[in-house]
């Protein structure tokens, strides 16, 4: 009996340690108190605004084939290449800290999602007020979550002469911080710090600057300079110097600060976000970029971001395109979600391979690409029926594990954007985690709710099959097949 509850508690360390976010608990109840905003108005003059706006977008295929076709024609000249690197989980590295507690992930998406997100509507006004003093003040929630699943991370510049960084691009955020040398905190200590005394293009700011995480408050104040990114010069940037950061979580990370992609209306204090001066001081071919992940951990480099641009090295076949239907993080209808029956009977509907299994987000929903997190999140009851019809098992902390890692029993996951099948592969959606001796099965998607709809964060599982492009010009998102 007791190698039995050895192994049990064993096991249960596994999977909280593959997975875990840290949060602080005493946060939680702040940010629920109306800070939701108003993402998804169920009444009907939203709803045919938005379906109007996705027509007017893609109102045939010869005008997607034109915008494709002029976006592939712009010169090298006028793309910018960043490589970036993957990192392996530093999770398993670290369990508990005296000053947090271990969270589900699903919570932690919670807190990320809880500004900003979702069309206008008549609650914008009263949101707007409560926020006023916050932004005023250079303060606004933005948690960071998964990072430390899979980090994926590229080498920035800062003054002159150039001082380098790791950071992470982050379509889920809209700032740009790295560690300060006039900060203390234990992380900076193993991290690169940025010394204004050492830059000629330096610029005093000095607002202050307050970015709430999970597990605490990265603090720190403005500054401004030249900012060198895949090669290319942008002048006058404005970023964070991070003078606190919180726990450990940021010591044990490869990557030292972030750089935000989202759209500058969740940029705190309303900072210009790096790609916008970009496009701004014409730096870039289209105001337009791009993602390639690569998801296999034996390859390198773990990626590339393209500036101004696509890469057809890095996908197969069409351009999917989908308006963005608020401007705040890259946020876009969706049309469904379901498993497509594989070798397994039980999996099987009505015993015919190639039937629905089990569906979600019948009636469209919303749903946003987000580079920052590594799986898929969904609402709790849709994650529930699809996990368990995969024969996954429900456990504590919010994780599904298999019975069994045998893949070939199970079916595929497909999700429909603008009416297109994208499809992933039992291999793509279900992770292996290997820890104390034991090798188990994880399902990619976990489930998140929010007070007012259904929200789904396609995250790294989605983007490393799907090659994703950010199109901020024509504001819409469009999904490819990645090359192998």
């Amino acid at each position: 009996m007791s190698h039995r509850c050895s192994q049990m508690s064993a096991l249960l360390l596994l999977l909280l340690v593959s997975s875990w976010t840290i949060v602080d608990q005493s946060l939680a109840s702040s940010y629920r108190q109306g800070q939701l905003g108003y993402w998804l108005q169920h009444n009907a003059s939203n709803k045919l605004h938005a379906r109007q706006h996705q027509r007017d977008q893609l109102d045939n295929d010869d005008t997607q084939a034109q915008a494709r076709s002029g976006a592939r024609a712009l010169s090298q000249a006028q793309m910018m290449r960043m490589p970036i690197v993957k990192d392996q989980s530093v999770r398993s590295n670290l369990l508990t800290e005296n000053d947090m507690i271990v969270m589900n992930t699903g919570e932690a998406l919670k807190q990320r999602y809880m500004h900003y997100a979702g069309l206008e509507s008549n609650q914008s006004e009263a949101r707007s007020a409560s926020d006023a003093p916050m932004k005023a003040a250079g303060v606004a929630p933005e948690p960071l979550t998964n990072y430390m699943d899979a980090q994926y991370y590229g080498v920035i510049g800062l003054g002159t002469p150039e001082q380098k960084f790791k950071v992470i691009f982050d379509t889920g955020s809209s700032n740009l911080w790295v560690p300060s040398k006039k900060c203390h905190s234990i992380a900076c200590w193993v991290h690169s710090t940025y010394k204004s005394a050492h830059s000629s293009t330096y610029k005093n700011d000095g607002r202050p600057l307050e970015i709430t995480y999970g597990s605490g408050s990265m603090k720190g104040f403005l500054s401004t300079d030249k900012l060198t990114v895949a090669g290319v010069t942008v002048n006058d940037q404005t970023f964070g110097e991070a003078t606190v950061l919180p726990g450990l979580v940021f010591a044990m990370a490869k990557f030292d600060g972030i750089l935000g992609m989202g759209f500058q209306k969740i940029s705190v204090d309303n900072v210009v976000t790096p790609f916008q001066d970009m496009v701004d001081q014409k730096l870039v071919g289209a105001p337009v970029f791009s993602f390639y992940l690569n998801r296999d951990q034996t390859k390198s480099p773990g990626g590339e971001v393209i500036f101004g641009g696509v890469d057809e090295a890095h996908f197969e076949g069409d351009i999917t395109y989908t308006p963005v239907t608020h401007e705040t993080y890259w946020q876009f209808k969706m049309d469904g979600v379901k498993l497509v029956g594989g070798g397994n009977s039980k999996l099987m509907a009505n015993g015919i391979e190639g039937q629905t299994v089990a569906s979600a987000c019948d009636n469209g929903c919303q749903a946003i690409a987000d580079t920052g997190t590594s799986l898929i999140a969904g609402p709790s009851e849709d994650v529930k029926k699809l996990n368990e019809n995969l024969g996954a098992i429900s456990m504590p902390g919010g994780e599904w594990v298999l019975p069994s890692c045998d893949l070939s029993l199970l079916p595929d996951m497909v999700f429909t954007i603008s009416g297109k099948e994208f499809t992933l592969k039992p291999e793509q959606y279900i992770l292996k985690v290997s820890a104390v001796g034991r090798t188990v099965c994880l399902s990619g998607l976990f489930g998140m709710d929010l007070q007012v709809g259904k929200l789904w964060i396609l995250g790294d599982v989605f983007i490393g099959p799907y090659y994703t492009v950010f199109d901020l010009g024509q504001k819409r998102l469009g999904f490819a097949h990645t090359k192998d």
